[in-house]
């Protein structure tokens, strides 16, 4: 069975509607939700640099403090971004889809309360974690994954 991709969805692609921290973007985003058929897959991956354990000086996220110092803007699109993306992990479960979220191995993400929500056994999340380095990437940096995706 190969993979089939359908759309993707990157500010880099498109600077209207790929901007997911826009109305516009956010639209297009749900409008790409719900076009995924039964069985389809929501894969997503947040700004690293507003999670990560080395930004963490500067981004001030802790478990007390889940939204961060937002004096920062790219915190602040973190918690946008985090958000949205839990809304739409919503949107796809109730359409029968599966979700998966990278992120670094030590993020500040899972302080997050609409990331906690995702982590409720209705959703069924699982966390699997692995190297960089084994994907062919160039950093041996520790990665989490984070969702409901089945291995079988």
């Amino acid at each position: 069975m190969g993979l089939d991709l359908r759309q993707g969805f990157d500010l880099s692609h498109d600077p209207v509607f790929g901007d997911f921290t826009s109305d516009v973007g956010f639209m297009k985003s749900i409008e790409l939700v719900l076009r995924l058929t039964l069985d389809g897959l929501l894969y997503g991956g947040l700004p690293c640099a507003s999670f990560g354990f080395l930004s963490s000086p500067t981004h001030e996220r802790s478990a007390m403090e889940p939204w961060g110092n937002l004096k920062f803007p790219f915190v602040w699109v973190g918690n946008v971004c985090a958000t949205r993306f839990a809304v739409l992990v919503c949107l796809a479960v109730v359409r029968g889809c599966s979700w998966m979220l990278e992120q670094p191995g030590k993020t500040a993400l899972l302080f997050l309360p609409p990331i906690k929500l995702l982590l409720q056994p209705a959703l069924r999340p699982r966390m699997v974690r692995w190297w960089m380095g084994m994907m062919g990437g160039w950093s041996l940096k520790p990665q989490l994954g984070l969702g409901n995706v089945s291995g079988t």
